[in-house]
């Protein structure tokens, strides 16, 4: 829904409620609220308002403040942060699984994007390999890093 949609509300008794305790008006406008868009132009929305009066406020906020209405913007929001959490999720095993496939030599990748998807998975916190927590830093010379990196490049070169 656009923020600049007006909600359509079926004909019928106005004040009937449904098994939420509100009426149609007030599920319209606690479904903006729990889409984001703010208290008064959800308000606005669902009770048709052209103009905004003073006293819209006050009846925005008790219509907002009722327990019923509370009761079913928390219940909404929860259902809008678990998409989230689900999408969130899916993301991430996309990105995983990408990085997966990137990190094969079988996948025909370049050896610096070998590298570059394995030092991304071992960024990622379920690994959290690179965020070594509390462990002291090993202070080596340029020697000591070259010596590693050369060794390293070896391997990758073995890989080809």
């Amino acid at each position: 829904m656009t923020d600049k949609q007006a909600i359509a509300l079926p004909l019928g008794d106005s004040k009937a409620k449904n098994l939420h305790g509100l009426t149609m008006k007030q599920e319209a406008m606690v479904r903006l609220m729990a889409d984001g868009v703010p208290m008064i132009e959800s308000y606005k929305r669902a009770y048709s308002i052209g103009e905004l009066k003073p006293h819209h406020k006050v009846d925005a906020a008790r219509v907002a403040n009722g327990s019923a209405f509370q009761r079913r913007l928390k219940a909404l929001s929860r259902m809008v942060m678990d998409e989230m959490v689900n999408d969130a999720v899916a993301i991430r095993k996309v990105v995983i699984e990408g990085l997966l496939r990137e990190q094969n030599p079988e996948f025909n990748s370049s050896p610096a994007a070998r590298v570059a998807a394995l030092v991304n998975l071992g960024k990622l916190d379920i690994v959290d390999m690179f965020t070594a927590k509390g462990a002291e830093k090993k202070e080596r010379d340029s020697a000591e890093v070259e010596a590693e990196l050369r060794g390293l490049l070896a391997r990758m070169k073995a890989l080809d």
